[in-house]
Order: C-alpha cells, then sequence, then structure tokens
C-alpha cells in the first residue's frame, strides 16, 4: 500500500462513505465486499443480485481528484478491510505530473464521474454494460496498493 495511508475494517452495514459527503480519502478494497446504494438502504443489483466492488476496487477517485462530493453511499456488504489516501495527497502527486498526463488523469475523472452520476440518476434506466463497467472494469492496479499493508 502507498506510504500515509491507513488500514480501516469494516462490518456488514457500515457506511464507508455517503453521497454528498466530501471526498476526503481514496479507498482501495483489500478483502471483503462493499455494496453501492441508489437509494437509501436499496442496493445497485445486476442480474438481479446486489453487485459489489470486491478485493482490488479503487474507490472515490474521480470524487476526490476534481475536489467533488462522494457520488454515491457505499455500504460493507461482508466484513473486510480497505486502505485509505488523503484526497489532498492524491491532488499532490497528480499535481506534480507534466501536463500530458495531468491532462489524461483529469480527463478520465470526469468521465468516471459522468459514468456515477449517470448510474445514481438513472439506475432504472442504465444498461447491464454501464452498470458492468462501474463494478467491473477492465483493468487491474495490481499491487500497487498492496505492497507494505499492515497486517
Amino acid at each position: 500500500m502507498v506510504p500515509e495511508s491507513d488500514r480501516i475494517e469494516f462490518d456488514s452495514g457500515d457506511v464507508i462513505c455517503e453521497h454528498g459527503d466530501p471526498s476526503d480519502y481514496v479507498m482501495y478494497v483489500l478483502s471483503g465486499e462493499i455494496a453501492m446504494e441508489h437509494s437509501p438502504g436499496l442496493y445497485i443489483e445486476l442480474d438481479g443480485k446486489v453487485t459489489t466492488f470486491k478485493r482490488g476496487a479503487l474507490l472515490g477517485e474521480s470524487s476526490a481528484i476534481l475536489k467533488r462530493p462522494y457520488a454515491s453511499t457505499l455500504v460493507g456488504f461482508s466484513k473486510g478491510a480497505y486502505a485509505r489516501v488523503r484526497a489532498d495527497r492524491i491532488r499532490a502527486d497528480i499535481a506534480k505530473c507534466a501536463k500530458l498526463p495531468k491532462m489524461i488523469i483529469l480527463n478520465q475523472a470526469h468521465k468516471l464521474n459522468q459514468a456515477y452520476s449517470f448510474i445514481m440518476n438513472n439506475y432504472k434506466n442504465a444498461s447491464r454494460s454501464q452498470v458492468k463497467e462501474i463494478f467491473e472494469p477492465n483493468h487491474s492496479l495490481g499491487d500497487f496498493f498492496e505492497e507494505g499493508v499492515a497486517k
């Protein structure tokens, strides 16, 4: 895990972050599952099953990068842990990037933020592929966040 990160344990039902709260942290799921609410107490489902973020998922990054409130409420679905890194540290690292990488990062953050907003505002009309892309992105961060995790 990157330096200056905290390991936070959670139980089923624990609120990880709430829609509209300041995006103070970027989170990386280490274990367990985290669900997203589309309405209070109602989780996003795919094919009739609650869809969850599992080990390796990065959460809150677009909101943190763009200094926007969290786009959704995230709740522990099964007991686990996540690592969290302060958003200001992430933004400071991005500010050090050259113009092109910085532009790409900000552009992707805007796209992801728009996708989350669409899903949250139009959950009933979102396509299967739109929901799946949010929960099962076609990329992996490998061991970037997991090196040096406090056991």
